[in-house]
């Protein structure tokens, strides 16, 4: 019987050479979105990308692509969608120090150019996104309580998430990334102070040890130094708030409070946001506007075709899993077929219920 993955992957290649054919799918600006880039992959984790297949994803963008900077966009962003036919604009997400250690020096390497979007409040501290706590504390559970998981209350605010909780926890080893990333997208419909909250009396009831993980965020040292070597920063909000699910009074503040702090850090002026989980709505897209932002980018998959809704681009978000073959090495037809349109509705058919999540 061949392996559902392997038809799949056999499937995405024999359509994206018909697509050769037919597609048009060069016209229009991609964008692309990375957030983690590490030394081993981790197919578990779909914001990782491992330090050889990222250098191997970037060689294929600046040999197919014109790479442009947000500079060279914002002088373009008036003239018409036909001059950025073939462009591409590389973004990152969150301010992760691994982009530092491991993105960054490829970047230098290959002489690209990308954008890193700052959750400033978390730049130069230890905090932690409450996603990355939740994996911390399921994974504590699963190495120290499973013999005795009865005897615990293990509970999620909204109760009603519990049973989702112990699907993670029970979960199998091959399944239990899928499971922890279906509770995240599920808690992320949920107020941030009802999730911080659920977290403290998850580890508190599981006595997880307080220390940290070490500083998991770059510091406005290594911000200023990758500026140094034309590298681009802009904004996601302060504290990385789905700017949707907040007061709308706070809106503003989350935009503009982290302009002025990474145009403080860098003395030049932050002309981009990236909306945490690409969440937006007109209210939001309005404030963003009036805090000085001149576009503003989605997590909407796809090739933007026109300028017109410069403050919601849309981004292809970049994964390992989708840009390489059945050995295991980078494959330019799969990663090809991941920028197009073509794996989206392939896998519509395929996965039509998604465990990705964006951050």
């Amino acid at each position: 019987m061949i392996h559902l993955s392997l038809l799949k992957k056999c499937c995405i290649t024999a359509a994206h050479s018909l697509s050769a054919l037919l597609r048009s799918d060069r016209e229009g600006l991609l964008v692309v979105t990375y957030h983690r880039v590490t030394a081993v992959p981790d197919y578990g984790d779909p914001l990782k990308v491992s330090v050889s297949v990222f250098e191997q994803q970037i060689r294929f963008l600046r040999e197919n692509f014109r790479v442009i900077t947000t500079s060279d966009l914002a002088a373009q962003l008036g003239e018409g969608i036909h001059r950025l036919n073939d462009a591409c604009v590389i973004t990152f997400d969150d301010g992760w120090r691994d982009n530092y250690i491991h993105a960054f020096p490829v970047l230098v390497k290959l002489d690209v150019s990308a954008i890193f979007f700052l959750a400033s409040d978390y730049i130069g501290t230890e905090k932690i996104f409450w996603p990355e706590r939740l994996v911390g504390i399921l994974n504590f559970i699963r190495a120290n309580y499973m013999a005795k998981l009865k005897s615990l209350e293990l509970k999620l605010l909204p109760t009603d998430l519990t049973d989702q909780l112990h699907r993670a926890i029970m979960a199998p080893d091959e399944l239990v990334s899928k499971r922890i990333n279906d509770l995240v997208n599920t808690l992320k419909k949920y107020d941030a102070g009802l999730i911080h909250s659920s977290l403290d009396l998850l580890a508190q009831e599981v006595l997880f040890p307080k220390a940290g993980c070490g500083r998991l965020m770059m510091n406005w040292d290594e911000v200023r130094a990758m500026a140094a070597h034309k590298m681009e920063f802009g904004s996601h909000t302060k504290t990385h708030a789905i700017l949707t699910q907040i007061k709308r009074q706070d809106v503003f503040e989350e935009l503009l409070e982290s302009k002025m702090a990474i145009e403080g850090q860098l003395n030049r002026p932050v002309k981009y946001i990236s909306y945490p989980n690409g969440d937006h709505d007109a209210f939001v897209l309005q404030k963003a506007q009036e805090a000085g932002y001149e576009a503003g980018f989605t997590c909407i998959a796809g090739r933007n075709q026109s300028l017109s809704e410069r403050y919601a681009l849309k981004r292809k978000h970049v994964t390992e899993y989708y840009s390489v073959g059945i050995n295991g090495r980078f494959a330019a037809s799969y990663f090809w077929a991941d920028l197009s349109d073509l794996r989206e509705n392939l896998r519509a058919t395929f996965r039509p219920q998604s465990s990705e999540r964006a951050w």
